[in-house]
């Protein structure tokens, strides 16, 4: 099943990556802030996890913005994400929060050909008055 303009396929029998048991302990709260990266270590990529007033209490509104093309203008789209034992459902893309910090994660996305990101959650004071951040 392709999802949004050509930019992910589901694959059958993707699974997800193994939580380790420590892990499942993450909260919504945690995940709250601005995570950046490189999809493999290539194109930038952030997710800006914002409280859902009118969510349930394990959902959370993520704001996806990601570079297409090395240069080019950043594509944006927003996601309603579900945590489920520790890692943060966004459809076809899965974010993992570092057990050893709760800065560090990982970012895996099920596209046509699948990809992975190092993510950096950025100091509050780092994410007031940037772009696509309230």
């Amino acid at each position: 099943m392709c999802v949004g303009v050509g930019v992910a396929v589901a694959h059958p029998g993707d699974e997800p990556l193994p939580v380790p048991e420590h892990a499942k302990d993450t909260t919504v709260l945690q995940w709250m802030g601005v995570w950046e990266g490189k999809w493999d270590g290539r194109w930038s990529v952030r997710f800006t996890v914002k409280d859902g007033a009118e969510l349930d209490a394990d959902q959370v509104l993520v704001i996806y913005e990601w570079e297409e093309r090395l240069g080019a203008p950043w594509r944006r789209r927003e996601f309603v994400g579900r945590l489920k034992e520790g890692v943060l459902y966004l459809g076809f893309i899965e974010l993992y929060m570092s057990p050893e910090s709760r800065v560090k994660g990982t970012a895996i996305g099920r596209f046509r050909h699948e990809r992975a990101a190092e993510l950096r959650k950025r100091p509050v004071q780092d994410q007031e008055g940037e772009p696509g951040v309230s």
